[in-house]
C-alpha cells in the first residue's frame, strides 16, 4: 500500500519529533481530536472539522494568523494521519506518525 508523504520538492520541509511516555491510543486520541487542538497547541486559535476523521473530510483552522482549509488525505488508525491545506499565504501538507518503543528503564538514566 502506498502512503501519502509530505511534498519532498517543497521549498521548506520541517521535521519535528518528540518522545513521550504515553500509549499510542492516548496520543492518537489527542492528535485526532482536531477541534481540541487549541487547548494544547497555543498557536492554534480555532479549529472546525466538517464530519469525522476520514479521507476527504475538511477542517478549517487558524494558526499564527493564517486561516487554513485542510483536507485529510490519509488515515491509518493508531499509526498515521496526513492532511494538506491552503491559506492566503500557505500551501502544505502535514503528517503525523506514531511509533511505539519499549518502555525505558528510569534507573538506567540516573
Amino acid at each position: 500500500m502506498d502512503t501519502v508523504d509530505v511534498d519532498r520538492k517543497a521549498q521548506v520541509i520541517v521535521h519535528l519529533s518528540i518522545e513521550i511516555e504515553a500509549t499510542k491510543e492516548t496520543v492518537w486520541r489527542i492528535q485526532t481530536d482536531i477541534e481540541q487542538w487549541p487547548t494544547w497547541q497555543k498557536d492554534i486559535s480555532h479549529v472546525q472539522l466538517s464530519g469525522l476523521i476520514a479521507v476527504g473530510n475538511v477542517f478549517h483552522w487558524e494558526t499564527h494568523g493564517l486561516n487554513i482549509a485542510s483536507t485529510i488525505h490519509e488515515v491509518i488508525p493508531m499509526r498515521r494521519i496526513v492532511w494538506g491545506g491552503t491559506g492566503a499565504r500557505y500551501r502544505g501538507r502535514s503528517r503525523v506518525e506514531l511509533h511505539a518503543y519499549p518502555p525505558r528503564n528510569p534507573r538506567a538514566y540516573h
